[in-house]
Formats: C-alpha cells, structure tokens, sequence
C-alpha cells in the first residue's frame, strides 16, 4: 500500500477526478490533519493512506487490492 495519495491514486480506486479532489479538500481540511501538522512535512496535494482509509473506510478494501496489483 502506498504511504501518500494524491488524485490520480484516488481516482485509481474508482471515482471522478473531481470527486476525488474533494475528498483530499476534505481530509486537508479535517481536525486530525491540522492537529498532526503534516501540511508543513508533505505536499498538500497528498494525504497519508492511513488516514484516507481512516476518513473513507469504504475504501479500504480497494486500497488493499491495489497493493496486489502493484505487486508489492
């Protein structure tokens, strides 16, 4: 699994490019996010998988397939 999602990764789970930069908008804007100061580490245009599948655990399983496919 990757450790950082940006867009296309999202998009890659199966939803509109549109869709998925609301969802990062969602989680940069979330209190857990700001609390944890990871705007100032990482590029704001990537979230850790960690906490997408903390705030989107429907997701969950299809990060996990993702990882397969990868080969990982």
């Amino acid at each position: 699994m990757k450790v950082l999602m940006g867009y296309r990764d999202i998009m890659e789970l199966g939803v509109s490019k549109k869709t998925a930069y609301k969802m990062l908008n969602l989680i940069c804007e979330s209190e857990s996010y700001k609390k944890s100061n990871l705007s100032k580490v990482i590029d704001t245009k990537k979230v850790p998988t960690k906490l997408f599948i903390r705030m989107f655990p429907e997701f969950k399983e299809r990060c996990e397939k993702g990882e397969e496919h990868d080969g990982r």
